[in-house]
């Protein structure tokens, strides 16, 4: 049913409230330290998370019993960040050497059953001995047949090893490395290490293009004092210079989609200028063939300067994603659950609404339009009674700009009942040059991703589906960007706990995926990704520490050194312009202001003119903002054909939410009004 008012989260909440006082100061942890992040609170030991600006720990007997997506009731005693899953997980982190009910610890070491108590096995991947009895306790883990003993071989269903058809255990018979063993009949949910052959559309996705990118050489910098977090790298690169003046405002030059041949002199590296990245060619499902001249990628634009304004909103909670229809004409928001907001730039007014329970409550991760701009996909996670199921809902442009915000028949938002599946669905993106969607899912209790190809027009997913085992235990980080060869290539960043990047390419037709093969250091948290629409390299951004950002070209990551760093100034979320021309990055707030960088196509590294601007929004901590420690900016909505867009984040805990939309406008850029 959809309701413009929900009053179920408001009584939960004060019964949660109530709870909270019942149980006494020891509970609330009234003399707790502040924080901003759930990883703020790591030297406070286990089961501390952040809430309300403090750590915390929260008893709980269930899952239920904890503030929801990201957390899990450890060992049936207090909320916390999962600490495993299997238990690499936990000799990784240095907390134990198994992992039991996504708790770890102590193990004993073995070769062999034998050295086991009565009970226990022995897994001899780890080395450990774990109990049979326990569901969490993982089997013999595997990617690669390569990974199993001998006399077994990977399930690429369970990615566990298994027995070969009742073979000896010492004679070792598995064939190519690459290859795992299908236990179950074929069906479309199937995922593997390689492709399963796909339709049209996904072959045109991994079809070669004719000019493969050129390569941009990374400098050296010298290295800075300031370490991120302990899932960061050290920190190695000099800031940023917080410079905001504007070097050029003349009004032609920041046009969004210049494409005069008469370029100025030196604006445009040389290394970054493929034949096929004009921006008409990153226009998705455009068949149509250009008359014009194609005269390369825009040229960099001036270091714009920024004019931010909150708009008031009633209603308004913390929000997770934004999105603009093509035509520019409203935005689509998604709070973190159950609620939709649909803004109308012209008006100024935001529809509000609700579509939450009785179903189960909603767990947004991100909306992206259709290039057609008929619909756009809403994707999110459901929790009923602890279970998860990933969910896709349509919202119908057409069905929206006629209803009256009451009809159900009328809805504009419908969801496809054949694209659940019980995991997690965290991302979703078109391919640059057209072509269906990739939804990027995880699982509830597993380090593991699948990438997935949806059909809108049939509403359910295609035969493509292929997964590997991932360092963080959700991904939620998605661009497409070309491999090495100029072919493209689907990367993926995580995570909420954990950090991971991994790449899923074609090499003539058979599919690989890497990932500590494009990487010279460890890249921290990643929370996300974006690809410049020429799809030539991607920029992730790292939330953990400070602020990094890192480079995908090629078929590698840039390591710590080449990668621009901001001394205390948090980071989470990117987004490009449609032309390419600018990313903004935004993130949380640090000393009254927020966060916020800009990033000018395609001045990566860091001279004497820095691409990269800090633009952040002063006074944060004050009126109308009233930012806390908590607030965080989640994603940036640029509106197609201007130098502006929208900014969306807010705060929440157990006393409610409070949603941020933020208004903001490059002065010397085209306008938005």
């Amino acid at each position: 049913m959809i309701k413009t008012r929900a009053l179920a989260p408001l009584v939960a909440a004060v019964a949660l409230m109530a709870w909270l006082s019942a149980c006494g100061s020891d509970s609330t942890g009234a003399s707790a330290p502040g924080c901003a992040l759930d990883s703020d609170c790591a030297n406070e030991g286990r089961g501390f998370i952040c809430s309300d600006s403090q750590c915390l720990q929260l008893p709980c007997t269930t899952r239920a019993d904890c503030p929801g997506l990201g957390y899990t009731c450890i060992n049936g005693t207090v909320c916390g960040v999962t600490e495993c899953t299997t238990s690499q997980d936990c000799v990784v982190q240095g907390l134990g050497t198994i992992c039991l009910e996504n708790a770890c610890a102590p193990g004993i070491s073995c070769a062999s059953n034998n050295d086991c108590p009565g009970g226990w096995e022995c897994n001899t991947l780890l080395g450990q001995c774990i109990t049979g009895s326990t569901s969490n306790a993982p089997q013999d883990e595997c990617s690669r047949n390569s990974d199993c003993p001998s006399g077994q071989q990977c399930d690429r269903d369970t990615l566990t090893c298994i027995n070969v058809g009742g073979q000896d255990a010492g004679v070792d018979t598995s064939p190519a490395d690459t290859n795992v063993v299908d236990t179950r009949p074929p069906e479309d949910t199937r995922v593997e290490d390689t492709f399963v052959e796909p339709d049209t559309e996904m072959k045109d996705i991994f079809d070669e293009p004719d000019v493969a990118p050129d390569t941009v050489v990374m400098e050296d910098t010298t290295p800075e004092d300031t370490a991120p977090e302990d899932t960061a790298p050290e920190d190695t690169t000099p800031d940023v210079p917080e410079d905001t003046t504007p070097q050029d405002t003349a009004p032609e030059d920041t046009a969004p989609q210049d494409t005069t041949p008469d370029v100025p002199e030196d604006t445009t590296p040389e290394d970054t200028t493929p034949q096929d990245t004009a921006p008409e060619d990153t226009a998705p499902q455009d068949t149509s063939v250009e008359d014009e001249e194609d005269t390369g990628p825009p040229p960099t634009p001036p270091r714009g300067v920024y004019h931010y304004e909150r708009l008031p909103v009633g209603g308004f909670g913390r929000a997770v994603s934004i999105d603009f229809h093509p035509d520019s004409s409203y935005a689509v928001i998604l709070e973190s659950y159950d609620i939709v907001h649909i803004h109308d730039w012209d008006t100024g007014v935001t529809t509000r609404v609700d579509l939450g329970p009785p179903r189960g409550n909603l767990y947004w991760s991100e909306v992206v339009f259709d290039p057609s701009g008929e619909f756009a996909l809403l994707v999110g996670t459901r929790y009923v009674d602890d279970a998860s199921t990933g969910v896709i809902l349509r919202f119908d442009d057409a069905l929206w700009r006629g209803w009256d915000g009451e009809s159900e028949e009328t809805s504009p938002f419908s969801e496809f009942e054949d694209a659940q599946r019980a995991e997690i669905y965290t991302a979703i993106e078109y391919p640059h040059q057209g072509g269906l969607p990739i939804l990027l899912t995880g699982v509830e209790a597993g380090y593991r991703i699948t990438l997935r190809e949806f059909d809108p027009v049939v509403g359910s997913f295609t035969d493509f589906a292929t997964t590997t085992l991932s360092g963080a235990n959700i991904s939620r980080g998605l661009a497409f960007a070309k491999n090495e060869f100029g072919g493209p290539g689907i990367l993926v960043g995580g995570g909420d706990s954990g950090a991971d990047v991994s790449y899923y390419t074609e090499i003539q037709d058979i599919g690989e995926w890497r990932d500590e093969r494009m990487l010279d250091s460890n890249t921290g948290n990643i929370s996300r990704i974006a690809s410049h629409p020429s799809g030539d390299y991607a920029l992730l951004v790292q939330s953990s520490g400070g602020a990094r950002i890192y480079r995908y070209e090629a078929g590698q990551v840039s390591d710590s050194s080449d990668s621009p760093s901001w001394s205390n100034r948090g980071s989470f979320a990117i987004r490009f312009q449609d032309d390419g021309r600018r990313a903004l990055v935004v993130g949380g707030n640090r000393g009254g202001v927020g966060s916020a960088f800009e990033f000018r196509h395609d001045e990566f590294e860091c001279g004497l003119d820095c691409g990269w601007t800090q633009v952040s929004i002063p006074d944060f901590s004050d009126p109308p903002y009233n930012a806390n420690s908590s607030t965080l900016l989640t994603d940036v909505g640029w509106r197609p054909g201007c130098d502006g867009g929208l900014i969306v984040g807010g705060w929440s805990n157990f006393n409610g939410s409070v949603g941020y939309l933020i208004k903001f406008q490059i002065e010397n850029g085209v306008s938005c009004d």
